[in-house]
């Protein structure tokens, strides 16, 4: 799941190179999501520490959580469909698209306007 962070933030960090709020945007994206990491590590090792009981009862609790977490990300976005990675792909796919027929019309216009001069 990092990689696949790191290698969509690189990505998109070639599309917003020249909005410094956008880039920062994307740093705390990774940052959120390596505090994150670090959060599992942690109870990961508390939950070594438990006796059998508490360890069991502290994963109910998580359990409980993440679906919790999980219900309310696809109630907000209603994307159950499919994984949300694939959707956001799916968004970002339309994105790069745009981008790329805003850069085309944006060339078309320049060289009618240079074609224009010429006459």
């Amino acid at each position: 799941m990092q990689r696949e962070l790191r290698e969509y933030v690189e990505s998109e960090r070639h599309n917003v190179a020249g909005s410094e709020e956008d880039v920062a945007a994307l740093n705390d994206i990774i940052q959120t999501f390596t505090s994150s990491c670090d959060l599992i590590q942690d109870g990961e090792e508390r939950t070594a520490q438990m006796t059998p009981e508490r360890a069991q009862k502290w994963l109910d609790e998580q359990e409980k959580l993440w679906s919790a977490a999980k219900a309310a990300f696809q109630a907000h976005f209603t994307l159950d469909s499919q994984p949300p990675l694939q959707h956001f792909r799916l968004i970002n796919d339309f994105a790069d698209t745009w981008r790329a027929q805003k850069e085309a019309s944006e060339k078309n216009f320049s060289a009618i306007a240079q074609a224009s001069s010429l006459l």
